[in-house]
């Protein structure tokens, strides 16, 4: 069965780009780009999970043309807007949690542009990019962070599409998943991250609402913190 998510990027696909491109609809692509220009090194290697019709891809080649690009899609109709755009870039189409990679190590950098929130195994996640970048490579992503007293956001699971949309028959089971700060910071070092940066700022609006984005640069180190100093820093 196709994922949920597929199901709700397929049916954006064909008006996505022209969409989200008018002026302050969707700032997340410019934001991440804007973060990731000074870390950027040339002829980096970068896989770009959830890379859609490609948005990320083109601010960063207006920094580096040298960059190279590899997507994962789970929408097959967004990565073939993308792979139209830039028949340069290899996708890979399905579940990040699904594909092996044959090189572990391989990637100086991995982006993670408004996808993170409809991944519900976080950890798996972490664990993966993990083992695919490089030593002191990068993970810069954004997330949802849990706000209590937020409309949409006061959760930290719901229902991507609102019940009274009438795209709910097709898509009842897209959710969306958020995390506070501590989490996000404690699943980071349990996977060896150092965080060395973290902004908040407005992504978009739905249903006449702010819609709050962390986004965080992560830096792989070669320490983990073990179950038993979670533990304690718990205690």
């Amino acid at each position: 069965m196709t994922k949920p998510a597929a199901r709700y990027y397929d049916l954006l696909s064909a008006n996505y780009d022209p969409v989200t491109s008018e002026l302050g609809v969707w700032t997340t692509p410019e934001i991440m780009a804007q973060q990731i220009a000074p870390i950027l090194k040339n002829g980096a290697k970068l896989l770009d999970i959830g890379i859609g019709t490609g948005q990320l891809i083109g601010f960063l080649r207006n920094i580096d043309q040298s960059i190279q690009v590899e997507g994962v899609e789970v929408s097959r109709k967004m990565s073939e807007i993308c792979q139209l755009k830039y028949p340069d870039v290899k996708i890979h189409h399905g579940d990040i949690l699904e594909i092996d990679f044959p090189d572990l190590g391989y990637f100086d950098m991995i982006t993670i542009c408004g996808a993170l929130e409809f991944i519900p195994e976080l950890n798996s996640l972490l664990q993966k990019c993990s083992r695919l970048l490089s030593e002191s490579g990068y993970l810069v992503f954004t997330y949802e962070p849990v706000i209590i007293a937020h409309p949409i956001q006061n959760q930290e699971k719901s229902l991507t599409i609102p019940s009274s949309s009438d795209r709910e028959q097709d898509i009842k089971d897209f959710f969306t998943y958020r995390y506070s700060p501590f989490q996000m910071y404690q699943e980071l070092k349990l996977n060896g991250f150092d965080c060395q940066s973290d902004i908040e700022f407005i992504a978009y609006r739905k249903q006449e609402t702010n819609i709050i984005y962390h986004l965080i640069v992560a830096k792989k180190s070669k320490l983990k913190i073990t179950n038993e100093e979670k533990i304690q820093e718990n205690s």
